[in-house]
């Protein structure tokens, strides 16, 4: 069996520690690995195994494709956030509105009761997580587009939502006011 191949497809929390395994039964053979269009050539050990240690990627759909004596497989690397929150958001001016972020560690456990650092435009505010890992950002400012920037403590990600403040009275047409004295 020593042209025998396995790997398999990998979902994973974003974290920096992923591996992804070769089995090929044959020891110090060579395998191309390639990764986002980087290729490299692995030796296997004595048990004909090759441990590739994986960049670190952003939460996304990767493809791995795996070479070894005319044979290729093709996996996929499915990386999931360790942040969830909305990507955009937006509220009328002065509208009293909080978005929210669940937070998680390498395994998909919420982190409970931690600080989180969020930068919303260029000011550093710390929120503590409840016991569901979530934090409510209060979101504030004058009209226009704004950035909230979180980091995830345990695994160092980093994610954004994109607040558009608008006025309350726009695309509005034909708005009659009245005042009395």
């Amino acid at each position: 069996m020593p042209n025998e191949i396995q790997t398999e497809n990998i979902k994973e929390y974003y974290s920096g520690d992923n591996e992804f395994t070769i089995i090929i039964n044959e020891s110090n053979a060579s395998v191309v690995v390639s990764i986002e269009n980087e290729n490299k050539t692995y030796k296997s050990d004595e048990n004909g195994i090759v441990k590739v240690k994986l960049p670190k990627l952003q939460p996304g759909t990767y493809i791995i494709t795996t070479e070894y004596n005319n044979t290729i497989l093709v996996n996929t690397i499915e990386v999931l956030s360790t942040i969830k929150s909305v990507d955009e958001t937006t509220i009328g001016y002065k509208a009293s509105s909080n978005v929210k972020a669940t937070f998680y560690d390498a395994n998909g456990n919420p982190l409970i009761y931690r600080t989180i650092t969020v930068k919303y435009d260029d000011k550093n505010m710390n929120f503590k997580t409840n016991e569901k890992g979530e934090i409510s950002v209060p979101l504030t400012g004058n009209i226009g587009s704004h950035t909230i920037i979180y980091t995830n403590p345990v695994t160092g990600e980093e994610s954004q939502t994109t607040v558009k403040i608008v006025s309350r009275f726009s695309g509005n047409k034909n708005i009659n006011m009245y005042y009395y004295d």
